[in-house]
Parts: structure tokens; C-alpha cells; sequence
């Protein structure tokens, strides 16, 4: 059995720090253009200490278009901040490992981890800063929000900042087995080798605004309601993903199978129906043949995804990339498709 506790600071980067700003435009987060912002409403008033003219709130056109994105679409500044202080994280894990004396060569673990880290280090992210203004009604998140003389948002500062934090939990499983035949196919002194390794994400939660009840559960899902920092795109975590890899073969030959597993996930954002909202599981298999044809010298030969899967297609709104990382994942899915390689290596 075995177990570890850990306490560990992080102090902010240079980048982090000083990094200079950045522009992008991530939409109109104007809380203030719906019914409950005029004359009588319960956001009036509020609405009003924001800067917004009480006859503009009264107007239900002029309040409309506070809101609209075709006509108010407010850049927002992002960069670093030297006010920031360490992330603070707790880890702890608890594992077993299972190596029976009857069945030689066969060992498996299995590890349960918990981190938490809090004033995580990032950007708050523009939807966010918006419900912490207009739905929590959070000032020190309001005043990130700039306003010309007539109301209407003209900017949004965004920078880094420590935020609420970062929780997660899960199982590894792994599972190694070796065993060598005296005879096998003919060829003596065969050995064949199994090994598995396997991830089961039981939580992924994010609090992207320190000390508000905002809290996105990100457990098996893919988007930019769960980016760290709230404006580009969370990769998916799939609830499940494995490694399995089986090798066959003598000390001058062996031939290797690898299968890669990538469990399926859904949008993030519950509010807003993508024409992608469900990513399905990558399954991906390579296969390495290697020689040694003498003592000297090692070949290699092999191929990766064998089968040339092709990534899922996702709106870069979903994506929140540009450029190559418009349509999809390359961070986590295979881009490249089918690829080959050889190597050598000369020993003397």
C-alpha cells in the first residue's frame, strides 16, 4: 500500500506578470438590456450606478441595443498583472500495488488522486466577469467593465488575475504482465509482454471567480465554458482514456501492438446548442516491428495510427481558436493522420 500528502506554492511567471496586453472580442456581455433594467425593474437602479443614463434605460430600443451584438461588440484586454500572489495547491493520493506470488511476472496498481489547488492563476474569462457583475452584482467585476458617456460597453479588462480555483479526482489503473516461453511458433526463448494504463476522471471542477458560487463541473466534457481561462477552448477530458500495448517476440525480433483510447465527450455549455454537441470516442492503434541483427545495430519499423483516423470537425465558436486549431483539437487528437518511421541505432 502506499500514500502521499503534499502542500505546494507556485509564484506567478514573468509572463504572468508583466506579459503586455492583448485584444480579443469575445462578445457582448450586457446585463442591463432586458425588461428588469427599466423604470421599475429590479436592475434600474443598479444598471443606472453603472453608468448606463436613466433615459437610455428607459428607451426600450436604445436599452436593446446595449445588449446587441451587432451593434456594441467591446474589445477585451487581456495580459499580465504584477499584483498577483502563489497559487496554493493540497494533493493527496492513496494506492495499492498487487504483485501475487502464483502468478509471476503479473503486477497491478491502482491509485486514487485528489488535487485542489486554490488562487489559481488566470484570466477571469469575459462571460464570467459579466454573470459576476450582472447576476452577483460583484462591483470589484463591474468595474472591469468600461463605459462611453452613452452607456454602452466599450471595453473589458480581462487580466490575469488569482481566481477561485481548481478541483480533481480520479482512479489510475495499471496493469503489467511478462512472461517468457521456451518454446513458441518454433522459436525458442519467447517472451510476451502486456502492459495497460488507464485513467478514470471521477471530477474536474473550475471556479473561475474567487469568493462567487459560479462553479463549472467539467468531468467529460470539451468547450470554453470550462478554459481556464474562460475565453479560448478546454480540450476534452473524457470521463475514461487508456493506453494498451502488447509485444511479442525474442531478443533478435518482436513485434509491437499499441492501442490508444479516448472516451467520448459533450459541449460544456448547456445554454447554447452547437451543431457539434457530442465528440465520440478516438480509439487510435500503431504497430513497431524491431530487429537486431547483430549486436551492434537496432532497427525499427512502424506506423502510427494504422487505420488514418481523421479528428472530429467542431464551429471554431466551440474550438475558441484560430488559425489550426479552428475546427478541432490537435492537442489532443491525431491531425497528422497515418504516419510511418524507421530508426537505427549503432552500438560500438
Amino acid at each position: 500500500f502506499r500514500g502521499q500528502y503534499s502542500r505546494a506554492i507556485r509564484g506567478p511567471s514573468v509572463n504572468e506578470l508583466f506579459l503586455g496586453d492583448t485584444v480579443s472580442f469575445a462578445g457582448n456581455i450586457e446585463g442591463c438590456g432586458g425588461a428588469t433594467a427599466a423604470p421599475g425593474g429590479s436592475l434600474n437602479a443598479f444598471c443606472q450606478g453603472l453608468g448606463i443614463p436613466a433615459a437610455v434605460l428607459a428607451d426600450p430600443v436604445q436599452r436593446a441595443a446595449l445588449a446587441s451584438a451587432t451593434i456594441v461588440n467591446p474589445p477585451t484586454f487581456t495580459g499580465g498583472n504584477p499584483n498577483l500572489t502563489e497559487e496554493k495547491a493540497t494533493t493527496w493520493t492513496v494506492g495499492a500495488i498487487l504483485a501475487p506470488t502464483f502468478l509471476s511476472g503479473f503486477e497491478a496498481t491502482v491509485d486514487y488522486y485528489n488535487i485542489k489547488i486554490d488562487d489559481y492563476i488566470a484570466s477571469v474569462g469575459t462571460a464570467n466577469i459579466g454573470t459576476a457583475c450582472f447576476q452577483q452584482q460583484d462591483l470589484s467585476y463591474c468595474n472591469r467593465i468600461v463605459r462611453n458617456s452613452a452607456g454602452q460597453i466599450e471595453r473589458i479588462v480581462d487580466r490575469n488575475s488569482n481566481t477561485g480555483g481548481l478541483k480533481t479526482s480520479g482512479i489510475d489503473i495499471g496493469v503489467k504482465y511478462r512472461h517468457r516461453f521456451d518454446s513458441l511458433f518454433g522459436q525458442e526463448n519467447m517472451r510476451i509482454s502486456f502492459n495497460f494504463m488507464g485513467t478514470r476522471l471521477l471530477k474536474y471542477t473550475l471556479t473561475p471567480v474567487n469568493g462567487l458560487p459560479i462553479v463549472r463541473e467539467c468531468a467529460g466534457t470539451f468547450g470554453r465554458s470550462c478554459a481556464i481561462d474562460g475565453f479560448s477552448s478546454s480540450p476534452p477530458k473524457p470521463k475514461w482514456r487508456h493506453t494498451a500495448r502488447v509485444t511479442l517476440g525474442t531478443d533478435e525480433f518482436s513485434l509491437s501492438g499499441q492501442w490508444r483510447h479516448q472516451g467520448s465527450t459533450r459541449d460544456d455549455n448547456d445554454g447554447v446548442t452547437y451543431a457539434v454537441e457530442r465528440l465520440p470516442s478516438a480509439d487510435y492503434f500503431d504497430l513497431t516491428v524491431s530487429a537486431s541483427p547483430s549486436d551492434h545495430l537496432d532497427l525499427s519499423l512502424g506506423v502510427t495510427n494504422l487505420f488514418d483516423k481523421h479528428p472530429p470537425l467542431l464551429a471554431s465558436a466551440q474550438s475558441g481558436g484560430s488559425g489550426e486549431q479552428t475546427n478541432t483539437f490537435p492537442t489532443y487528437y491525431d491531425v497528422m493522420g497515418r504516419a510511418f518511421f524507421v530508426s537505427a541505432k549503432l552500438k560500438y
